[in-house]
């Protein structure tokens, strides 16, 4: 709404007008900094180049500048919103699993809160690698939680979203939405597939993370009557394989890093994200949130979606023709270094 208006002047000389210039004179500094360092000229531009806002000059306002581009951040976000009403579902489906078809002689037993009634054997969590050499501080004190865990998805899960949008990165933003709302979704489908017992102290852990009410009306009423409810996507104890939340995670500073590398953080800098990341995944195992396969799971998962060529290009592609833009050259001082790390053709 900002092209074409007639007060555009007014608007860029003001506070606000001024900030997003700033963005958008970094932004076209960053794009001098990625052409200065390519040395491969033969590297194809892909499909739907002059939306992806990797040309340079770019920032929040450009992006609400371009029909385009707007259609495809609203449509991420529609995207966003559906996975996670699908993957509440789910975990609560995973619940209402466990309670119903789960017996008194599997390992995966949610004891006497379930349907089944008691059993006389207590079902405690698998051996875990992991578990072995770390602390069992399962009590789960706060400071370490907030600082290594909660922190970590947090600023993983808000940051690059944010950052992507101001600086105008349409492309690695549409594609950092749709990549995490896939990985919720598989996730959300595999944890029903193999029933595993919580990490944390086995069945004792149902009591421990839900009021009585709540298991009692979980165990008592349909599925209809509470499939909507944020239980089990908030305090679900057996969603194990995969972590969801170190997938998030790794995703989000993955695309942290290479904005970081574009801004011209030096390396070091940007290292620093390696040894937080790695104290997440052992505050994870140690506060028994997860077994050690769901974190490297989780892992690999994100490395090998963010770094899949073809997925991102695929990402890209199918957003641009599920909001019918059309498919337009890029101009011919486009930088071909930006637009193929962008399609994920580069490290």
């Amino acid at each position: 709404f900002w092209v074409g208006n007639p007060c555009y002047k007014f608007k860029t000389r003001s506070a606000m007008g001024q900030f997003f210039s700033a963005i958008e004179a970094q932004t076209g500094q960053m794009h001098e900094r990625m052409q200065a360092r390519c040395d491969d000229a033969e590297i194809l531009r892909p499909s739907f180049s002059a939306h992806a806002g990797s040309l340079g000059g770019t920032s929040l306002r450009t992006i609400f500048g371009s029909k385009e581009q707007t259609k495809l951040v609203f449509a991420a976000c529609v995207w966003y919103a559906f996975q996670l009403m699908v993957y509440i579902v789910l975990s609560n489906y995973l619940i209402y699993e466990t309670f119903r078809d789960v017996g008194r002689s599997s390992p995966s037993y949610a004891g006497s809160v379930s349907g089944h009634g008691n059993s006389t054997a207590h079902h405690e969590e698998l051996y875990d690698f992991g578990f072995h050499v770390t602390p069992d501080w399962s009590h789960r004190p706060w400071w370490l939680k907030f600082a290594f865990v909660d922190l970590n998805v947090n600023l993983a899960m808000s940051v690059p979203p944010l950052a992507l949008l101001l600086l105008g990165r349409t492309k690695r933003l549409v594609r950092y939405i749709v990549t995490l709302g896939t990985v919720n979704m598989c996730k959300g489908v595999i944890q029903m597939m193999t029933v595993l017992p919580p990490a944390r102290d086995g069945e004792n852990c149902w009591a421990a993370n839900f009021k009585d009410e709540q298991l009692e009306f979980m165990a008592s009423k349909p599925f209809i009557e509470w499939f909507y409810v944020l239980w089990g996507s908030a305090h679900g104890c057996n969603d194990m394989l995969w972590s969801g939340h170190t997938a998030q995670s790794c995703l989000g500073f993955l695309f942290l890093y290479d904005m970081l590398a574009d801004l011209g953080v030096p390396f070091a800098a940007r290292c620093l994200i390696v040894p937080y990341m790695g104290m997440y995944w052992w505050s994870v195992l140690a506060l028994r949130m997860h077994y050690s396969i769901d974190v490297l799971v989780a892992t690999m998962i994100a490395v090998t979606l963010y770094t899949h060529a073809g997925f991102q290009a695929n990402i890209w592609k199918l957003a641009n023709y599920a909001v019918c833009n059309d498919e337009k050259s890029a101009s011919d001082d486009s930088t071909p270094i930006a637009e193929a790390r962008d399609a994920g053709l580069t490290a």
